[in-house]
């Protein structure tokens, strides 16, 4: 039997995530943080890497990951708010 590990709020762990956990937990793909690190502008969360040269192992800390999605999220405006009255009601469609 297989056994997962879960994701654990920082205090309750001391390991690093791999490149792949790190992907699912952000719900993007491993290649895109790929990317994200390989491009001149940082744009993907802070990571750590393992080793010398291109075969040094990649690793997120829990904590770097939370604070890209924290710096990232964004309130909506309130004229981007729609009004549920202006849509029509199911099974009232013009034809």
């Amino acid at each position: 039997m297989r056994l997962s590990r879960t994701i654990r709020p920082p205090d309750q762990i001391s390991w690093l995530l791999t490149e792949v956990e790190a992907a699912n937990f952000l719900a993007v793909s491993p290649e895109t943080l790929r990317c994200w690190r390989w491009a001149r502008r940082a744009c993907g969360p802070d990571y750590i890497k393992l080793g010398p040269g291109r075969c040094g192992q990649i690793r997120y800390s829990f904590e770097a990951l939370r604070r890209f999605v924290r710096e990232r999220t964004r309130k909506g405006r309130p004229d981007e708010i729609t009004d549920r009255d202006s849509y029509p009601k199911a099974g009232t469609a013009k034809a």
